[in-house]
């Protein structure tokens, strides 16, 4: 047997599954059962997946996150996050759309001969 595979089923720290943890606004028993599920199974690490969530980068979606990163913490589980909206990342949520914050606009520089 592949030796990650084994490794894993003996619940070495060595994280080789990394599943995305797609966030919709579940409520707190849903991303409660899902975070037990995945420990259970040894998962140690988790990437959490916000792009679908309504409130992406709101109140709602920030206290999503602390349950979350509360509950990882409990479990000595890693947590990595998707830090956009959309592909590809560099839409910082739709602020720069919206004319906030110019200065971080994309900058670009073109030569051209004649």
């Amino acid at each position: 047997m592949d030796h990650r595979i084994s490794d894993c089923l003996e619940n070495k720290q060595g994280s080789y599954i990394l599943p995305f943890f797609w966030q919709h606004g579940e409520d707190r028993e849903r991303l409660l059962e899902e975070i037990e599920a995945m420990a259970a199974s040894n998962v140690r690490a988790f990437c959490v997946e916000s792009r679908i969530h309504e409130d992406f980068g709101g109140d709602a979606w920030w206290a999503d996150m602390a349950f979350i990163l509360e509950e990882a913490k409990k479990r000595d589980m890693q947590v990595w996050l998707l830090d956009d909206k959309k592909f590809p990342t560099g839409y910082a949520n739709g602020i720069l759309e919206k004319g906030g914050h110019p200065g971080l606009r994309k900058r670009g520089v073109r030569e051209t001969h004649a």
